[in-house]
């Protein structure tokens, strides 16, 4: 089934089932370093590492010790109650991969999801050309091929949910900020993430390219 319809063939050649393989065992491969990868625990004897890194720009200031971990609290850092540790620039805690997503893991999770985007539509256009085209996949797919529509469907939903959070967070990235800092307005309770008049700034923030170009050196 996987040669499909003979005019759609240019679109998925002869070697096309061979690389969805290959980028599936990657993509698996992604997910399991973004599982098993340390994410930026804050111990005491990280500590020294990051200390710097996050101390206010201006002042130098930190915020209090976390009660739970019975260390410095670093600025940009959140402690992860499903976790209980506290991460340096927290990003958030990803069921999927059942480990937080920080300084140190944050580039794996934006492969997993842009290999997991790529791996599904690539999956559905050889569904639908299975089918004999989009079409012919409209009109009769639902009652030809059932089982085929409903993991199609599935994926439809699983990519728009994988889009919105690689968008998001090429927001973010251009930004220099995090989800858990913009989420719920939590920004506003971060004196580095606002200025006197408690409009947003971002004082670690380069710039939107000096953000992004920084992204993979893990300095913001």
């Amino acid at each position: 089934w996987w040669k499909g319809s003979e005019k759609y063939d240019f679109l998925f050649p002869t070697y096309e089932p061979l690389l969805l393989i290959i980028l599936y065992l990657v993509a698996y491969i992604i997910w399991l370093a973004l599982g098993l990868k340390d994410p930026g625990i804050i111990t005491s004897k990280s500590l020294s590492d990051y200390k710097f890194i996050y101390m206010d720009p201006e002042s130098g200031i930190r915020e209090p010790t976390c009660v739970t971990c019975n260390l410095p609290r670093l600025l940009r850092s959140h402690h992860c109650s499903q976790c209980n540790v506290c991460v340096a620039r927290f990003d958030h805690h990803c069921m999927f991969a059942n480990n937080c997503v920080g300084r140190e893991n944050r580039i794996e999770f934006e492969l997993f999801c842009l290999i997991c985007i790529f791996n599904q539509i690539l999956f559905m256009g050889r569904c639908i050309v299975y089918t004999g085209g989009f079409w012919n996949f409209m009109k009769n797919g639902p009652f030809d091929y059932p089982f085929l529509c409903a993991l199609v469907f599935w994926h439809i939903l699983f990519t728009i949910f994988q889009l919105h959070i690689v968008l998001t967070h090429i927001i973010y990235n251009f930004l220099g900020i995090t989800q858990y800092e913009l989420d719920q307005e939590r920004w506003k309770n971060k004196h580095y993430l606002h200025d006197e008049k408690g409009r947003f700034r971002n004082k670690f923030s380069r710039g939107p390219i000096g953000n992004l170009l920084h992204f993979c050196s893990k300095d913001l």
